[in-house]
């Protein structure tokens, strides 16, 4: 294998990194890319050359305990060799990212077949979100923002292909788009200020996930993968208020549908059971976002962030 010379030191690391990628590019056939160590591989070295796989394996065979950082270990080395083939070097999938895209059809699909299918599809999500935590640590976040705009966009998705009155097709696209523009904005508005000197602030503004410091930080939101600080809470407080009206609008739509005059029996076709499933999980997500309105809100209302309420309770 050839290998690559990374620089390793200072604070340029990343734009280094990224310069002697750029070098090696047109050296590069398409099934070809510089690993995480620095090293030429092939897409089809994919299972080979994996120490941590192996050892995983033997320990499974032997009824040996694995420890939980194998599996971070395994999950680095299969995000860093699935790749496609594309001009001047393979590119990475972003298995964290694609995963909820994925996931979710699949278990809207199974949770259409009747009341015991819905269930077990609901418990399967916080098993998976619960193992994501335990054995990935902080790159979990990268799935719960992807499963959130998932969530966003299949929900979209459902309403858009049954909307029959031109009120629930405006408010339905009006709100989505929306939403997501306020989450860009939050995203932006979360962002390295290289002129902020942090020698004055306090120890809890800087946060281990954004590997920065955030003015007014109240906490980490794992959904969207950013802090939620003084320059975007507003708008953080807006897209959620803009979320549950989204929701609400769904839930009261297919409410009348099942509930109505002129109801329909639910699980009858594939349309029926994902209707409802959509149903109940909006409302599931309306349950949980209302806790954190009111929790914003008040904090904004009180004038500071909750880790700065937080510190204060601790010094009284």
């Amino acid at each position: 294998m050839k290998h690559t010379t990374i620089d390793e030191g200072g604070d340029g690391d990343e734009h280094a990194v990224q310069l002697n990628l750029n070098l090696q590019e047109d050296d590069l056939c398409c099934c070809e890319y510089i690993n995480k160590n620095g090293y030429t591989s092939h897409l089809l070295a994919i299972c080979c050359d994996c120490d941590i796989l192996d050892d995983s394996f033997e320990r499974l065979i032997q009824r040996e305990e694995i420890p939980n950082s194998h599996f971070y270990e395994i999950y680095s080395v299969l995000s860093d060799r699935l790749r496609i083939p594309w001009y001047k070097g393979a590119r990475k999938i972003n298995l964290l990212g694609v995963a909820p895209f994925l996931l979710l059809p699949i278990l809207g699909y199974l949770s259409t077949f009747g009341p015991f299918s819905t269930a077990i599809s609901f418990l399967v999500i916080p098993i998976i979100l619960r193992l994501l935590c335990k054995y990935l640590g902080n790159a979990r976040t990268k799935f719960y923002y992807s499963f959130t705009l998932a969530s966003l966009f299949y929900n979209f998705l459902v309403v858009y292909t049954a909307s029959n009155t031109w009120s629930l097709y405006i408010s339905n696209i009006g709100l989505f788009i929306s939403i997501l523009i306020g989450i860009s904005i939050i995203k932006w508005k979360c962002r390295k200020d290289v002129s902020l000197v942090v020698d004055n602030l306090p120890f809890y503004y800087y946060c281990r996930k954004c590997r920065f410091h955030v003015i007014g930080r109240d906490h980490h939101c794992n959904w969207l993968d950013c802090c939620i600080g003084l320059r975007n809470r507003r708008y953080f407080i807006f897209t959620i208020i803009l979320t549950i009206s989204w929701l609400l609008v769904i839930i009261y739509y297919y409410y009348g549908i099942f509930y109505g005059v002129s109801a329909i029996p639910v699980y009858t076709d594939f349309f029926s059971g994902i209707s409802f499933v959509t149903t109940i999980y909006g409302s599931v997500a309306v349950v949980c976002l209302f806790p954190i309105l009111i929790h914003q809100l008040n904090m904004t209302w009180k004038g500071m962030s909750y880790l700065d309420w937080k510190f204060k309770k601790t010094l009284e």
